[in-house]
Protein backbone atom coordinates (compact mmCIF):
# COMPACT_ATOMS: atom_id res chain seq x y z
CA UNK A 1 0.00 0.00 0.00
CA UNK A 2 1.22 3.49 -0.78
CA UNK A 3 1.02 6.71 1.20
CA UNK A 4 -2.41 8.00 2.19
CA UNK A 5 -2.64 11.78 2.44
CA UNK A 6 -5.98 11.89 4.30
CA UNK A 7 -4.64 11.95 7.87
CA UNK A 8 -8.16 11.84 9.33
CA UNK A 9 -8.54 8.34 7.89
CA UNK A 10 -5.47 6.99 9.74
CA UNK A 11 -6.50 4.28 12.23
CA UNK A 12 -6.12 5.40 15.82
CA UNK A 13 -6.43 1.96 17.39
CA UNK A 14 -3.11 0.52 16.17
CA UNK A 15 0.41 1.47 15.07
CA UNK A 16 0.89 3.30 11.79
CA UNK A 17 3.76 4.76 9.79
CA UNK A 18 3.67 8.56 9.50
CA UNK A 19 5.66 11.04 7.44
CA UNK A 20 6.43 14.50 8.80
CA UNK A 21 6.46 17.70 6.76
CA UNK A 22 10.28 17.61 6.89
CA UNK A 23 10.35 14.11 5.34
CA UNK A 24 11.03 11.96 8.42
CA UNK A 25 9.21 8.61 8.53
CA UNK A 26 8.36 6.98 11.84
CA UNK A 27 6.28 4.21 13.39
CA UNK A 28 3.84 5.78 15.82
CA UNK A 29 0.48 5.45 17.55
CA UNK A 30 -2.34 7.77 18.63
CA UNK A 31 -2.31 9.05 22.22
CA UNK A 32 -6.02 9.52 22.90
CA UNK A 33 -5.56 11.32 26.24
CA UNK A 34 -3.35 13.98 24.62
CA UNK A 35 -5.04 14.12 21.21
CA UNK A 36 -1.80 13.67 19.26
CA UNK A 37 0.45 11.13 17.57
CA UNK A 38 3.38 9.81 19.63
CA UNK A 39 6.52 11.69 18.59
CA UNK A 40 4.54 14.70 17.36
CA UNK A 41 3.80 17.89 19.27
CA UNK A 42 0.17 18.71 19.97
CA UNK A 43 -1.18 20.44 16.86
CA UNK A 44 1.65 19.11 14.65
CA UNK A 45 0.12 17.19 11.76
CA UNK A 46 1.85 14.51 9.70
CA UNK A 47 1.46 14.80 5.93
CA UNK A 48 0.86 11.13 5.09
CA UNK A 49 0.38 7.69 6.63
CA UNK A 50 0.64 3.98 5.87
CA UNK A 51 -0.60 1.01 7.88
CA UNK A 52 2.01 -0.77 9.98
CA UNK A 53 2.42 -4.22 8.39
CA UNK A 54 1.31 -7.15 10.52
CA UNK A 55 1.83 -10.33 8.48
CA UNK A 56 -0.03 -13.41 9.53
CA UNK A 57 1.92 -16.53 10.52
CA UNK A 58 0.63 -18.34 7.43
CA UNK A 59 1.75 -15.58 5.04
CA UNK A 60 5.13 -15.45 6.77
CA UNK A 61 5.61 -19.17 6.12
CA UNK A 62 5.27 -20.13 9.77
CA UNK A 63 2.36 -22.52 9.52
CA UNK A 64 1.52 -25.10 12.15
CA UNK A 65 3.57 -27.85 10.45
CA UNK A 66 6.53 -25.99 9.04
CA UNK A 67 8.82 -28.49 7.32
CA UNK A 68 11.62 -25.94 6.90
CA UNK A 69 12.68 -25.96 10.55
CA UNK A 70 15.99 -27.72 11.25
CA UNK A 71 15.99 -30.88 13.33
CA UNK A 72 18.58 -30.92 16.08
CA UNK A 73 19.53 -34.49 16.91
CA UNK A 74 21.99 -33.90 19.74
CA UNK A 75 22.06 -30.85 21.95
CA UNK A 76 24.17 -32.39 24.70
CA UNK A 77 27.68 -31.43 25.69
CA UNK A 78 30.90 -33.33 24.91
Amino acid sequence: MGWVFDIASAPRDRAVILETKCGKVTKTYWIEKEGRWAGFAKGEEPIAWQPWPTPSRRRAGLGQHDVNLPIIEDVGGM
